[in-house]
């Protein structure tokens, strides 16, 4: 091993628990990732390493913010555009080709249950304002378009979110309000105003498998689901959707909470397509259990807007005996995170005033 130094710490039994390789000059470099490959052959399990690049590039690379937990483009392009000269720049890309390496191999042990928890946990921000066209498509391709403002808010112990409903006039100031606790003792709240009756409902569990505003997104839908009451394997642990690898999972109601997801859902079980570069849901099919429909979802114009990753077009397909019943676009028109939203925002007395 060549280099000013290098250090191998192992533990009591002789369990390799890093390795770290200081190298000064270009070869070296090379020398060290080689290294790095040998170790990954020699110990798969390992899923975490660090690197000096030698003086120089070890800063470029600690000010560039090349991690491992980066995606490929995003380290590479970070590096790349840090360094100038093409020497330099084949050593870096090489470097962070192996944290992706590593990033790649630690992908591949994870189960689904464990992507499920990553997709669950995936950052959407301390806050969102967003402003989106729901549009209605029946069977004969006939359109009905509702204007919706939401906000949202992450607690500790809660998630908040409001949506208001500003056209056309028989919906105009509808609005929704719903609290998705942490603690899985607590069951999520969520209520429903209709200006017409000037009243605020609160929505029952039994009533979340329902449509949500005559679409075909359900109140469960929007919500979001528990991820503990579900069991999760692979269907295909790689696919293609335009052009990113997903893995193919499906979910199925753990047995002791069955009764209870199908209540609050409507779905038998569901298939998710789930980007390996962002822990994206792209696609989705859920059977329902009423009429022997099934429900095609798919997140398209997917971009990231204020460093997070966002699908800026929803749309939900139900059909029925594979005919095409009814569909549903949520088109998203702006959208900011991390904005100040007032805590007041969030209460049934402020879906009442309206915006």
């Amino acid at each position: 091993m060549k280099g000013r130094k290098h250090q191998i710490c192992v533990d009591i039994p002789e369990k390799l628990l890093h390795i770290i390789v200081h190298v000064a000059i270009k070869a070296e470099t090379v020398e060290g990732c080689r290294i790095f490959r040998e170790v990954l052959e020699r110990y798969p399990s390992l899923d975490a390493f660090s690197a000096t690049l030698a003086s120089r590039t070890a800063g470029a690379v600690q000010s560039a913010g090349c991690h491992a937990e980066h995606g490929t483009r995003q380290c590479v392009t970070r590096v790349v555009n840090f360094i100038q000269g093409d020497a330099m720049k084949k050593i870096l890309l090489f470097a962070c080709g192996m944290f992706v390496v590593m990033g790649a191999l630690h992908a591949a042990d994870m189960s689904a249950q464990e992507i499920m928890v990553k997709v669950d946990k995936r950052d959407t921000g301390e806050t969102s304002i967003s402003e989106s066209a729901m549009i209605l498509i029946d069977k004969n391709g006939n359109q009905r378009v509702r204007q919706t403002k939401m906000f949202r808010r992450q607690y500790p112990d809660v998630k908040k979110s409001i949506s208001f409903f500003l056209t056309p006039a028989d919906v105009k100031d509808t609005s929704f309000l719903s609290y998705d606790w942490e603690d899985d003792a607590k069951e999520d709240d969520s209520w429903l105003y209709l200006p017409a009756l000037r009243k605020v409902k609160r929505i029952a569990a039994s009533d979340k498998a329902g449509s949500f505003m005559g679409s075909d997104f359900t109140y469960s839908d929007i919500e979001g689901i528990n991820i503990k009451h579900y069991d999760y394997a692979f269907v295909k642990e790689s696919e293609m959707i335009d052009g990113a690898d997903t893995w193919v999972i499906e979910s199925t109601p753990k047995p002791e909470f069955n009764e209870k997801v199908l209540d609050e859902t409507g779905y038998l079980k569901s298939q998710v397509w789930v980007r390996k570069d962002n822990f994206m849901v792209v696609r989705g099919m859920f059977w329902v259990k009423k009429g022997k429909k099934i429900k095609y979802l798919t997140i398209s114009d997917i971009e990231k807007i204020d460093n997070i990753w966002t699908g800026k077009t929803l749309q939900m397909v139900t059909t029925q005996n594979g005919v095409k019943a009814h569909a549903t676009v949520l088109k998203n028109q702006g959208i900011s995170y991390n904005k100040p939203v007032d805590e007041d925002m969030f209460s049934t007395q402020r879906m009442e005033r309206g915006l």
